[in-house]
């Protein structure tokens, strides 16, 4: 059992980390937002996609890895990323996770929009979306 379990841990070391879906929507519930309040009805707009694996592969192994974006871990070890939250895990970017602690809507802007999309070099040369609408789609 300890030679399987070796096994395992050394697969997903030479994998480079735990595996994640290509693509998932960005969504949460109230406490994720200023006041703890999300607007009620229709969206007018349909949730934000991240493309988990492009950003990985285009800024994880270009010399940011995954720290960048999650960083609450120590490191860019494997072993690490392994402890990699999602943005709305429960204390992460809750809008009373602490005073310190940005809403995650204002988190997303700022860490997305004008710390990376906006001014990074990397993502700039990837033509990483900037405008409201390239993210943020109207619903139909």
């Amino acid at each position: 059992m300890v030679l399987i379990l070796i096994c395992v841990g050394a697969m997903v070391l030479q994998a480079g980390g735990p595996k994640v879906a290509d693509e998932f929507k960005i969504d949460s519930d109230a406490k994720h937002f200023k006041n703890a309040t999300k607007k009620k009805g229709a969206p007018a707009y349909e949730l934000v996609t991240l493309t988990h694996q492009k950003h990985a592969e285009v800024y994880g192994d270009g010399g940011y890895g995954c720290k960048k974006c999650h960083h609450e871990l120590a490191s860019d070890d494997p072993a690490d990323q392994a402890k990699a939250k999602k943005c709305s895990s429960e204390g992460c970017h809750t809008a009373v996770a602490n005073e310190k602690c940005l809403d995650l809507e204002n988190a997303m802007h700022k860490q997305c929009y004008k710390d990376c999309h906006k001014t990074d070099e990397k993502a700039v040369a990837a033509k990483a979306p900037k405008t409201c609408s390239k993210c943020h789609v109207k619903a139909k």
